[in-house]
């Protein structure tokens, strides 16, 4: 059968099978749509695509062009930086992993050029780069699914108030450092600086303890030495005083490494925790403390990452998603009872905060504080192997803080009489009286149904199912 003028042409059954039609065969009398022009450029980025499938986590090169779409010339596409590449048919977001020169390999090649650069903004830093892949290899997963969550998404208000801000920190760090030369009182302002330091230090301390939380703790003194020369120490702390005790004592060694120069990071499981710990380490460090948290916003959240990547905020606080948080020159990682289960990221390849900071610590050479009241498998795992120290109380402290636990057994409440099968029994109201006299003192019977000897207990089916039974 002879094929028309208007009639388009077919293909042939194998070609249809395989997907593949065949050659564009123009009509008779239509006009055929000119082929794009050939984009110039001189460069090749090595791309990641954010697609969730496993087979594709792995580089793609993609043409820079001279002229690129949210970028004032090619030179702005560098490693880090975010854009918009076609991939199957749609526009996806990248990140640019690498970039080489166009060479003698790719000619003959058809490469897709970029569509946009997103931000000239280096937000994929290359620690958490690396901190990324190592995550998406621990946890089978890939790394377009580990940066979804470690990178918050762009948000261009914040970015330009960060930036702005920037500039003026750097306009007034070059206005005082012209104002100490000629005045040459750098000596004089570091001396008064370090007396200030130490007097608000032996203000917080309470009344009855030592000057500092750690003095109490074997190894303590020598971490905060440590902490203080630049070097990174990891120990798992067992918590004994209290939440004030603990924030003290987190307020010390982020004291001693800021005083080497470095950052902090401090991940915690619960909101309540955040809030109540950036107002008190802002006072005692004398500085900002910056908020991660996602439940705050994309704006709020950008921003954070921004203040954090840009050197403006050197001491971070917040939730999980806070330990991919780009300090410069991180110095301590703290993870805040890491046996809890908000500690676990609910997106793939749901990785535990805690763990994230321990493989984080290692390459960027940074301090490992694991602190708890009790301790989790993994954190004591971590000591028996040998990759972090114990850190506990002497025994004599533990009794002296630690709560008392009486259990009254079934001889003690058989000598009561019938005080014993009372819902206090006789034993528990008499030590809660003679404990609360010099201490708080919290009583927790059983209930009466699971009591052996309550007479609940053999009291057999209650009332109204022994009604319905004998109807």
């Amino acid at each position: 059968m002879s094929v028309g003028e208007d009639e388009a042409p077919t293909s042939s059954p194998g070609d249809a099978l395989f997907g593949v039609p065949d050659a564009a065969v123009p009509a008779a009398g239509r006009a055929v749509a000119p082929a794009p022009p050939p984009v110039a450029g001189t460069r090749v980025a090595q791309v990641v695509v954010d697609v969730p499938l496993p087979h594709l986590d792995r580089e793609f090169d993609y043409l820079v062009p001279d002229e690129l779409a949210g970028a004032a010339g090619p030179d702005e596409v560098v490693v880090g930086t975010r854009v918009k590449v076609p991939f199957a048919g749609r526009e996806r977001d990248g990140w640019v992993l690498g970039v080489r020169a166009l060479g003698p390999d790719d000619t003959g090649r058809r490469l897709a050029s970029l569509r946009r650069l997103v931000s000239p903004v280096v937000t994929l830093t290359p620690p958490v780069l690396a901190l990324a892949r190592a995550v998406a290899d621990r946890y089978a997963g890939t790394l377009s699914d580990v940066l979804r969550f470690a990178v918050p998404s762009r948000h261009a208000r914040a970015e330009a108030g960060v930036l702005a801000a920037v500039a003026k920190a750097a306009a007034r760090a070059a206005e005082v450092a012209v104002e100490r030369e000629a005045a040459e009182e750098s000596e004089v302002s570091d001396e008064i600086e370090v007396t200030d330091v130490g007097t608000s230090e032996g203000a917080g301390a309470d009344v009855g303890h030592p000057a500092s939380p750690w003095d109490e703790v074997p190894g303590g003194p020598a971490l905060l030495r440590r902490l203080r020369e630049g070097e990174a120490p990891r120990a798992v702390w067992s918590v004994v005083g209290g939440p004030a005790r603990w924030r003290e004592a987190l307020a010390e060694a982020a004291l001693a490494t800021r005083a080497a120069g470095r950052g902090v990071l401090v991940v915690v499981p619960d909101l309540r925790d955040v809030e109540a710990l950036v107002p008190y380490l802002a006072e005692r460090l004398g500085e900002e403390v910056g908020r991660l948290v996602a439940s705050d916003g994309p704006s709020v959240r950008a921003r954070a990452h921004l203040r954090a990547l840009t050197g403006l905020t050197r001491v971070v606080v917040g939730t999980r998603s806070a330990a991919w948080a780009p300090l410069v020159d991180l110095g301590l990682v703290v993870c805040w009872d890491d046996g809890d289960d908000s500690l676990v990221e609910q997106r793939s390849p749901y990785p535990h905060a805690a763990q994230v900071l321990a493989l984080r610590a290692v390459p960027e050479r940074a301090a490992v504080l694991l602190a708890s009241p009790s301790r989790s498998v993994w954190s004591q795992h971590l000591v028996e192997t040998g990759w972090a120290v114990s850190l506990r109380a002497e025994r004599s402290r533990l009794r002296e803080v630690a709560p008392r636990v009486s259990a009254p057994d079934a001889e003690d409440l058989a000598r009561s009489g019938p005080g014993g099968h009372a819902r206090i029994p006789t034993p528990c109201g008499r030590r809660c009286a003679r404990g609360s006299r010099t201490a708080p003192c919290s009583c927790r019977p059983r209930a009466p149904a699971t009591c052996p000897t309550s007479p609940a207990a053999g009291a057999g089916p209650p009332r109204a199912a022994r009604r319905a039974a004998a109807r």
